[in-house]
């Protein structure tokens, strides 16, 4: 048994994958680890590029081949092969430093952590951002995406945890919150290994975009309706109220803004749309104490120091503020 899995789906990738492969097999590394790469149906020289890699390092590099069935779909039935104690994920576009995996592995070997986060070093135009993920007391502040995250494969595997496939965005969010839930440490190792490309998402929002973005919702309601089945305690249910509105409404203010580029009577209808979605799960969200406290000053960063207030507002369809504030990039999504 390996210490380390690392899952990298792959789905025509060709330009951007051996410097994503190469980058994993020249880990300055203690641990034992695998890299398993499921190539999901890729139409480009992917698949070609695999096999060589996998023929030159067969003792780390694994490839499992699949007709496309989607990321959800590659990333599950990488963890399914997975023979390790942990998981780790890294997208086929991206790469790390390496250190990646020591970092890591230093963390698991001095506490019995469940789930270990990093800070990431974002990626556009050549230039790079180091982001550092601050959880603090609240561990629903972490961010939703799983490539900075190391993750129990037993926990993983004692309560059936998956990505859902009936999903385009926000599955890793699904994957990373119920670890959350279900692990009994969670540990921040303050450094950063992994570099994400932004540069290849696409920037143009529209209608089409944000049908797919509102998918956020649904994903939302499969963790609430697991938070319910499990029974959990006030403060977890607190802190995923704060999850909620925080992707629900706030981070779907500026999607909805530039998809409807400004129509006022449209924007204000699908707003409240939003609210009216987070609310039928938690409708007495302004007496929230997580929400109230923002300890992390996310709310207050994005929407202002009054921030019951302005989401009021917000609700109410009172537009013009947030409209300024993204036209002036004070609100990012």
């Amino acid at each position: 048994m390996k210490d380390i899995a690392v899952i990298v789906p792959v789905y025509n990738v060709y330009p951007f994958l051996s410097k994503c492969l190469d980058s994993l097999i020249n880990q300055d590394t203690t641990c034992s680890y695998e890299v398993i790469c499921v190539n999901d149906g890729s139409t480009d020289h992917s698949k070609e590029l695999l096999i060589k890699y996998s023929e030159k390092h067969p003792s780390i590099i694994k490839v499992i081949h699949q007709e496309n069935r989607g990321v959800s779909t590659a990333r599950n039935v990488g963890v399914s092969a997975a023979d390790s104690k942990f998981i780790a994920f890294v997208d086929a576009d991206d790469w790390v430093d390496q250190r990646f995996l020591q970092a890591f592995y230093e963390r698991i070997s001095i506490d019995s952590s469940d789930l270990v986060i990093q800070d990431v070093i974002y990626v556009n135009a050549g230039q790079t951002n180091y982001e550092k993920e601050e959880i603090r007391n609240n561990l629903f502040n972490a961010e939703n995406h799983i490539f900075n995250k190391l993750f129990s494969l037993k926990v993983i595997k004692e309560n059936n945890i998956s990505f859902p496939t009936d999903i385009s965005i926000g599955e890793d969010m699904y994957f990373t919150f119920m670890m959350l839930i279900h692990s009994k440490k969670v540990t921040k190792v303050d450094e950063a290994h992994y570099f994400y490309r932004t540069d290849r998402e696409n920037s143009a929002m529209n209608n089409s975009h944000l049908k797919k973005y509102l998918e956020i919702n649904e994903v939302c309601g499969h963790i609430y309706q697991k938070a319910k089945e499990l029974n959990l305690d006030t403060e977890i249910q607190e802190g995923l109220e704060y999850l909620f509105l925080k992707n629900m409404v706030v981070r779907m203010i500026p999607k909805i803004l530039k998809a409807k580029k400004f129509q006022y009577f449209s924007m204000k209808k699908m707003i409240k749309e939003q609210f009216n979605s987070f609310e039928k799960l938690h409708n007495s969200w302004e007496f929230n104490r997580v929400i109230i406290k923002d300890e992390e000053k996310y709310f207050e960063r994005k929407i202002g120091k009054k921030r019951k207030k302005q989401l009021e507002s917000l609700k109410n369809g009172k537009l013009l503020l947030f409209a300024y504030r993204i036209c002036m990039h004070k609100i990012t999504s």
